[in-house]
């Protein structure tokens, strides 16, 4: 269709505006092939992302991280109010508000408080991973992680943080090490098997294993249900390809 154009072009000029919008129109299709298909993003274009520990969560903050945290500063003998509520845990969880709510400056303050007034607890460290992570500042979030597992070494969620950070660094190894010692430590953290499986089929080539584990991240509560069935349906069809892709939707 294009070569009938040139041929009906009535001068040489218009046939060369038309040859060098074509050009225009294949660099732009080039580059966008290329932008979806980058290694150092979570997604590689498949809306597949990473799964964080949910210990930055509100209602985390108030759960066991709340005893956690009243339980070391009371021995370090920090004054409560008339609720029993003391100084540290209220900035750790107005910090966590702050984080849920997306003011992260504000939250990384409030934390950077919270340790410089009781630094034996870990759970702080791991939400500063979270929010350091955020930012883009991928070795201060690694620090923090381990700061935390070196506080706390049965501490699944900072593993399972940790192992996210190594992946964005393109130590999958090391990733893969870490979401391992998270299972390890916690076998129903569905977060992790989520994580492996993503691990597993965009930067390992091990799409058996991927399936394994989204099948165990399923198996053990995980939200994206539908999703991660379709994941597996592709995956199962492109080892199998006699397989109907629509057998697990």
């Amino acid at each position: 269709m294009i070569m009938r154009r040139l041929c009906k072009c009535r001068s040489p000029l218009q046939a060369g505006k038309i040859i060098f919008l074509v050009g225009i129109f294949v660099l732009m299709s080039i580059w966008a092939g290329l932008s979806g298909c980058g290694m150092t993003g979570a997604t590689r274009g498949t809306g597949k992302g990473d799964v964080h520990n949910p210990s930055s969560s509100r209602k985390a903050a108030k759960g066991d991280n709340r005893g956690e945290m009243q339980t070391l500063t009371k021995a370090q003998g920090i004054k409560t109010d008339s609720n029993g509520t003391d100084q540290v845990t209220l900035l750790f969880e107005q910090a966590i508000h702050s984080l849920d709510v997306g003011r992260e400056d504000q939250a990384l303050e409030g934390l950077k408080q919270v340790v410089s007034l009781s630094p034996q607890l870990s759970v702080p460290h791991n939400n500063l991973g979270i929010i350091y992570k955020r930012k883009g500042l991928l070795d201060k979030a690694i620090e923090e992680y381990k700061e935390a597992i070196r506080l706390k070494a049965d501490y699944a969620e900072a593993y399972n943080n940790l192992g996210i950070a190594y992946r964005e660094k393109g130590l999958f190894k090391e990733a893969e090490l870490a979401y391992r010692e998270a299972l390890r430590l916690k076998s129903d953290l569905a977060e992790a098997y989520y994580n492996l499986g993503v691990l597993y089929e965009l930067y390992l080539n091990r799409p058996k294993e991927a399936i394994g584990h989204y099948r165990d991240y399923l198996r053990r509560g995980g939200q994206n249900k539908k999703e991660v069935e379709l994941w597996i349906s592709a995956l199962e069809q492109k080892l199998n390809p006699t397989i109907p892709l629509e057998r697990n939707q």
